[in-house]
């Protein structure tokens, strides 16, 4: 769902912090290897806040990687 809205408007910054969520979740539930999870989770934050700089799920689902990643 968060590509179909994506596709509609890509610039919708909370479809990207979300979609780090999933991401994120993915991997701490053991679905998808938790390096990548970590990696997908970082580049959808990370494009969020090049879009909104005030999308709060997106700062806290950066800081959850960095701090399972010890940076």
């Amino acid at each position: 769902l968060f590509d179909r809205a994506l596709a509609l408007d890509p610039r919708f910054a909370e479809a990207h912090a979300y979609k780090a969520s999933t991401w994120f979740s993915l991997g701490n539930l053991g679905h998808i290897p938790l390096d990548s999870s970590f990696r997908m989770a970082e580049r959808s934050a990370l494009t969020a806040l090049r879009l909104d700089g005030e999308t709060g799920l997106a700062y806290g689902i950066l800081a959850c990687v960095y701090r399972d990643r010890y940076q």
